[in-house]
């Protein structure tokens, strides 16, 4: 992708179909969360950048961003405004990188920040079934010189995950 002519993002894929191996059935941990109807909107903070309101969220896990949380750690519900939406790898990819990074969930006030690499890796055959909201669970380990990483999973509602992603986000405070 570019920007006037300069490199603005790079994006690489690598397919591959199921094999036999004996290694076999280690799956992450079910997510659980508190039911939909008891976690209300928001917060605020998840709706920026702009492109966050073509979500909503219901944060349940952890502290809010900028809330000065004792641990880096966040998550809850979340789906695209509107009717549910076909699975595919774009939708999750996008919910993967919508959520506020989980270290500001530590800062004690609002700073701006920035992706700086994004790697998904897909744990689910996406195949266009219709999804609603989708479970996030996200914690950063380390948190040094203006920047933080990050290792996020997305989960289908009945807890089996998704995706997971690791980032390294910059912190501009």
């Amino acid at each position: 992708m570019e920007r006037k002519g300069d490199p603005l993002a790079i994006a690489t894929a690598t397919f591959a179909r199921d094999r036999r191996s004996t290694l076999s059935g280690w799956h992450t941990p079910r997510l659980e969360l508190p039911a939909l109807g008891e976690v209300a909107d928001g917060p605020d903070v998840l709706y920026i950048p702009a492109f966050c309101r073509y979500f909503e969220f219901r944060q349940a896990l952890g502290h809010p961003a900028f809330s000065g949380g004792p641990e880096a750690h966040t998550g809850g519900w979340c789906r695209l405004r509107g009717e549910a939406v076909a699975a595919e790898p774009a939708l999750a990819m996008a919910v993967l990188d919508a959520w506020a990074p989980a270290a500001l969930s530590r800062h004690p006030r609002w700073a701006p920040c920035a992706s700086i690499d994004l790697y998904v890796q897909m744990h689910a055959v996406l195949d266009g079934t219709r999804v609603d909201w989708l479970g996030y669970e996200s914690r950063s380990h380390h948190v040094e010189g203006g920047y933080a990483d990050e290792r996020a999973t997305l989960y289908f509602a009945d807890g089996r995950a998704i995706a997971t992603a690791r980032q390294l986000i910059a912190i501009y405070d």
